[in-house]
This record gives C-alpha cells, sequence and structure tokens, in this order.
C-alpha cells in the first residue's frame, strides 16, 4: 500500500504561476478609468501587476461594472487612490449601487485559480457588502461571503476563496465605496487524464489502508 501513497505525493503537484493586480503605478487619479484589462496574460513587469510566483501568460483579464442582474453597465471599473481602509490605488465600480467584476479566462489546456484579494471600505468606514462572490463562467456560485462587512477603519478585509475553473468572476458590491486591491491568482495546466487516473487509485488504496 506504500506504493499508492508514494503515487499521490508525486503526482499532485503542477508547475503553476501567479500574478497579483496591485492597481499601483498607473498614474491615475481618483476617478480615473481602469484599462479593463489590466493584468491580462501578463509575462513580465507592468504598471498595475507585480509577479506572485511566476507570471500568467495564459490568463486573460477583463473588468467591467454590471447592474444586479449581470447586465453591463461600464466596460469598466474605477480608481482611487486613498481612503478605502488602509488600503492604497483600488479598483471599485463605475457608480453607485453597482457591482465591480473582475473575470479571469484562462487558455484551453489551462486553470486559473482565484487565490486572494482585498477589499476596503470608504472613507476610512466598515461598510455592508451586498455580495462578495466567485463565479464560473456559467454564473454558478463557487464561493461566497455574501452580506459581509467589509472593513475600512484603518484596516481592510482579505478573502482567499482558493476556487480553480477555466473561467472564474469575482463579483463585489453594490456600494461603490468598497474597493479591491492585491488580486492574486495562478495560472496552472489542466492534469492529464492519466494524472487523473493515478489520483483516483491512490487516493483508493489509501481509504482502503484506513479501513484495514
Amino acid at each position: 500500500m506504500k506504493f499508492f501513497a508514494l503515487a499521490v505525493c508525486f503526482c499532485v503537484p503542477m508547475a503553476s504561476m501567479a500574478t497579483t493586480i496591485t492597481f499601483t503605478g498607473l498614474n491615475l487619479g481618483d476617478y480615473g478609468i481602469i484599462s479593463p484589462n489590466l493584468g491580462s496574460n501578463a509575462n513580465s513587469a507592468g504598471a498595475g501587476y507585480e509577479e506572485g510566483a511566476g507570471w500568467t501568460p495564459d490568463v486573460a483579464v477583463s473588468m467591467s461594472s454590471v447592474d444586479d442582474t449581470g447586465n453591463l453597465f461600464q466596460p469598466h471599473i474605477l480608481h482611487w487612490n486613498t481612503g478605502y481602509g488602509d488600503l492604497t490605488s483600488v479598483g471599485f465600480a463605475a457608480s453607485n449601487g453597482y457591482y465591480s467584476r473582475i473575470r479571469l479566462d484562462a487558455s484551453a489546456g489551462f486553470l486559473v485559480r482565484l487565490n486572494s484579494f482585498d477589499l476596503g471600505g470608504w472613507p476610512n468606514t466598515d461598510l455592508f457588502a451586498q455580495r462578495v462572490r466567485v463565479l464560473d463562467g456559467n454564473g454558478n456560485i463557487l464561493w461566497n461571503q455574501d452580506g459581509t462587512m467589509v472593513l475600512g477603519n484603518n484596516a481592510h478585509s482579505s478573502y482567499s476563496p482558493s476556487v480553480s475553473g477555466s473561467s472564474l468572476i469575482l463579483e463585489f458590491g453594490n456600494n461603490w465605496n468598497i474597493g479591491v486591491d492585491n488580486i492574486n491568482f495562478t495560472q496552472q495546466p489542466v492534469p492529464e487524464p492519466a494524472t487523473m487516473t493515478a489520483l483516483a487509485v491512490g487516493a483508493l488504496a489509501l481509504v482502503r489502508r484506513k479501513r484495514a
């Protein structure tokens, strides 16, 4: 049985790379329009994003502001420098009453994983967020903290959804006084069928071992 346990250990790790969108260095004032594709297919240093643990050349980014049913309001989000808690340089919805959306789409053969992000309330105020959620490309909820309080009194809230998919959508609001920062995401190759089979066999062997 030890052989199968080792098989799981060797098959699980996969090469991964990460990017963090920070919105810093954009030379934008308050209410400045953030490029909707900031951090898209990142493979080198650029204004507004930095290397997390490698780069994500196979992940496209798109940012927008949407209404309650997901209909497009503006094909972008806006920038603010300070006052969203202790965060600096954040993104927020294009108007109050709307939701910010950051969509991550992986190229064929890859998955994208949303590791973490920060939210802060303006002006240095704790605020109620109607939605804080991650959806898949079909609009299904994968993770949510809806109805949460976002810190803003010289602090901020950090979230670690750690969900993966071919497409992921981060959505929060509907208060434009809630801003986002430090969006960290990773790309990983889709596991090959042989790898998935080895994982399944190894997991089954571990279950049988525990029952013995």
